[in-house]
């Protein structure tokens, strides 16, 4: 029986993502990659040296898929996934392409569908399902350990500098912050509770430009119960990246660049020396690890799903089209725009 390092492994898109994180987990599992493609001469130099040798450098995802390759990896613009994973999927080639599936509701369908006819994996890098915190929120939430959850506020920005160019351009990028980071908290939001239906969305793009700034409510249900959600994403203002739960006695907040940490705050409150205190308590709930060990762990489950011909149980393909679904979902139906004060 073949072992995950026997799969042949090709990648769409060699820049930053792929250079900077899927790399290292292809050399912690000690892949061989049959094929690299990148119409950027730059992005492959700057990686000739860090891959198996014997690797091929081509320019388009048809030359990186005619390389014989059993899985593809796609780190190519948000704008151009719906066309690399097709190409592949009908290619007869399993499918790992980096967030989102697609950016509108019924290519990522269309994507699912496609994959389900043909047999094949189609997974989307959502890696913070990964997170052994965001792991552990989903048990709190789902267990009641803590209570009711009562509501639920995510906050996720800060100012951006020296960002591709690629990110403003609508074509590629697809959308503004919603759909660039955006996305991992729809997903977090769709691992952890049963539905998510947007009940508002305000942004700040003017004129048919991309938003820097979005305010979403939502409404999460868990077990026919409504959690009322609030999701704030900026590139402009440092607010923090955390999502807080508030159940009945505690407020839980996961951090969500960290993956391993938890602080629990009670949500009662006594009197020292006429002011009000609070009791807080830090939870690691593992060790912490190099961001790139998820995406070890996202992409050995996914090569495992490949011989097993079972998806992953924590990647949820179905999920990824519900993501796209969702943000496009906010695009159409703007109900206002953002005024900006203290305090956002």
């Amino acid at each position: 029986m073949k072992d995950i390092s026997q799969l042949k492994l090709g990648v769409i898109g060699a820049g930053e993502i792929f250079r900077n994180y899927h790399l290292a987990a292809v050399q912690e599992l000690g892949l061989r990659l049959a094929a690299v493609g990148d119409t950027s001469d730059k992005a492959i130099d700057a990686i000739r040296g860090r891959v198996s040798e014997g690797t091929r450098f081509v320019r388009t995802c048809t030359e990186v898929v005619a390389a014989g390759i059993d899985c593809l990896l796609i780190c190519t613009p948000t704008g151009l996934h719906a066309e690399h994973v097709r190409l592949a999927l009908e290619s007869g080639v399993h499918v790992l392409v980096e967030k989102p599936l697609a950016c509108t509701g019924n290519d990522a369908t269309a994507l699912l569908e496609l994959a389900q006819r043909k047999d094949l994996q189609l997974q989307t890098g959502y890696y913070r399902r990964y997170h052994p915190a965001s792991q552990r929120v989903k048990v709190l939430i789902r267990t009641l350990e803590l209570g009711r959850p009562r509501r639920c506020i995510v906050r996720a920005g800060s100012p951006m500098s020296g960002a591709p160019a690629l990110l403003f351009d609508p074509i590629l990028s697809g959308g503004g912050v919603l759909m660039d980071y955006g996305v991992h908290v729809i997903d977090q939001l769709l691992y952890w509770f049963d539905s998510i239906e947007t009940t508002s969305y305000s942004d700040d793009a003017f004129d048919g430009g991309m938003e820097a700034n979005c305010l979403i409510g939502i409404k999460s249900t868990l077990g026919g119960v409504e959690v009322p959600t609030e999701v704030r994403l900026s590139r402009t203002h440092d607010i923090g990246y955390t999502a807080d739960i508030e159940f009945d006695h505690v407020i839980a907040s996961y951090h969500l660049n960290e993956g391993n940490r938890l602080t629990f705050k009670s949500r009662e409150t006594s009197m020292l020396e006429g002011r009000p205190l609070n009791l807080h308590e830090d939870v690691v709930v593992s060790q912490r690890v190099p961001a790139t060990m998820y995406f070890t762990e996202q992409l050995k489950r996914f090569l495992t799903s490949v011989l097993n011909k079972h998806a992953d149980d924590i990647a949820s393909p179905i999920d990824s089209v519900r993501v796209s679904r969702f943000v496009e979902e906010c695009y159409r139906g703007v109900t206002g725009k953002l005024q900006f004060a203290c305090g956002w």
